[in-house]
């Protein structure tokens, strides 16, 4: 009984990863390029990605507990906010000192942050 909830919820992260890459190429390639000026194109053009980064993070974070032989997974609110934030403060201070063309957005981080709530 037990392996078959692991398997239902490991199979549940796939699909979440797979519909999350599904809408950031959707964005990326057809929404992003025919969006006008207003703003809801602004917040698909500048933060959807983002949103869906958070949702990404939380979803390949269960995915890869559930191939290890603990049982833990990112299921409260406050677990998913703290591993949002945490990825979200890296990619947007850390990996821009790295990489000079980053750019750092504190509304990217709440970007994330809510994506994890979402998932």
């Amino acid at each position: 009984m037990k392996f078959r909830k692991v398997f239902s919820r490991k199979k549940l992260d796939e699909c979440v990863i797979g519909v999350t890459l599904m809408l950031y190429i959707f964005n990326r390639f057809a929404l992003k390029p025919n969006l006008g000026s207003s703003v809801f194109s602004y917040l698909m053009k500048y933060y959807f990605n983002d949103y869906l980064g958070g949702i990404l993070i939380v979803a390949y974070s269960n995915f890869v507990l559930s191939l290890s032989i603990y049982s833990y997974r990112i299921t409260s609110l406050k677990a998913c906010a703290g591993i949002t934030l945490l990825c979200g403060l890296f990619w947007e201070y850390i990996f821009p000192m790295i990489y000079p063309r980053g750019t750092a957005d504190p509304f990217d981080v709440i970007a994330y942050v809510l994506g994890g709530f979402s998932y």
